[in-house]
């Protein structure tokens, strides 16, 4: 790629002063040039107060009539297809031309090849969010719950309070206490005789077991559901992020900036990778993230908008050769063959 690239400025007409135009264009030699990095590029501009217009294509450059000029970079991809960047302004706006020209080469200083690892929000058995009221898992909670206060406990439900599958268990049943957190577990007055608990579906089994564990040495007759019955999506998508960040040279978590699951991700990320980006849409990227990454981890929170994925996978590919690959961790239930179920037992005379 290095050996093909080439910035070039030509004249172009159709452009107004006071705008930036960036899109696709038409090299002389190379013919049309893709820019799938558009949005991107245009979304920066505009975050520095610049009106942007976007286009699919821009005129082939002129050499009469000309009242723009066009700042282009382009290097030629493995099947020989033109790649590049373009941004045209009007040639009697000097601070929209130096805009122009910076981004262009910061942008296309910052092409490499590169690898996008990918992980999106895992979701449970049947497709389901496993934090939603509606996870097949939540159904088997509330007949636990339900089996629980029949028989005369308080449940202690272990889990993160905001979640739809939280609010939906603690609804059902006046006989609920939520705890999030061991510190959480020394505020509770409960008869020691008359305690069950519930882990959540959504909630990250590891940290659970920590509440549970602390719940059963204040309360040793503590009664819980079967362990199948756990949720494991949570984990895995945490194992999966940890994966991801740990072996990226950057991580973006894309997510709305103040929402509590985004939260959640960065810090997750942050304990094996820093810094790590939160991207709520493609404004926020910075040529800089780019330059020195071979590989960048891509982390989705349910916040995140639907198509913000998609539209900085396709931002990203204008921007040097790319592959993409997902990475998923699964937890599986392991089944013992009959054969080691009724091994002999060994006896002592």
């Amino acid at each position: 790629m290095n050996r093909s690239v080439e910035r070039r400025r030509f004249a172009v007409r159709g452009t107004r002063s006071g705008e930036l135009v960036v899109g696709w264009f038409s090299h002389p030699a190379r013919g049309r040039v893709r820019c799938p990095a558009t949005p991107m590029v245009a979304a920066s501009l505009r975050g520095r107060g610049f009106h942007v217009r976007e286009e699919r294509d821009r005129p082939a450059p002129v050499d009469e009539a000309a009242d723009g000029v066009l700042f282009t970079a382009s290097y030629l991809d493995r099947a020989g297809g033109a790649v590049g960047l373009a941004v045209a302004t009007h040639h009697t706006d000097q601070s929209a031309i130096r805009a122009a020209r910076e981004a262009v080469l910061a942008w296309s200083t910052a092409w490499r090849s590169r690898r996008l690892v990918v992980t999106a929000a895992e979701s449970c058995r049947d497709g389901e969010d496993p934090a939603s009221a509606t996870c097949p898992h939540v159904d088997v909670a509330h007949q636990e719950l339900g089996r629980f206060v029949r028989r005369g406990d308080r449940v202690v439900l272990v889990g993160h309070r905001g979640q739809p599958a939280t609010a939906s268990l603690a609804a059902a049943s006046a006989e609920v206490a939520l705890v999030e957190s061991v510190d959480e577990v020394a505020g509770l007055r409960l008869d020691p005789d008359r305690v069950s608990y519930l882990v959540v579906p959504g909630t990250v089994v590891e940290y659970a077991m920590r509440v549970v564990a602390a719940l059963r040495a204040r309360y040793p007759r503590l009664r819980g559901p079967h362990p199948d019955d756990l949720c494991y999506a949570a984990s895995d998508h945490l194992s999966t992020v940890h994966a991801v960040a740990g072996g990226c040279d950057q991580v973006f978590v894309l997510g709305a900036a103040t929402a509590p699951d985004t939260a959640d991700l960065v810090d997750s990320a942050c304990h094996v990778r820093n810094p790590v980006h939160v991207v709520d849409s493609l404004e926020r990227i910075r040529p800089s993230w780019l330059a020195a990454a071979e590989s960048i981890g891509i982390v989705t929170a349910p916040s995140a908008p639907p198509l913000l994925l998609h539209d900085v996978v396709d931002a990203l590919s204008g921007m040097g050769p790319m592959s993409v690959v997902r990475r998923r961790t699964t937890t599986g239930s392991l089944a013992f063959s009959d054969s080691v179920a009724q091994a002999p037992q060994m006896s002592v005379v």
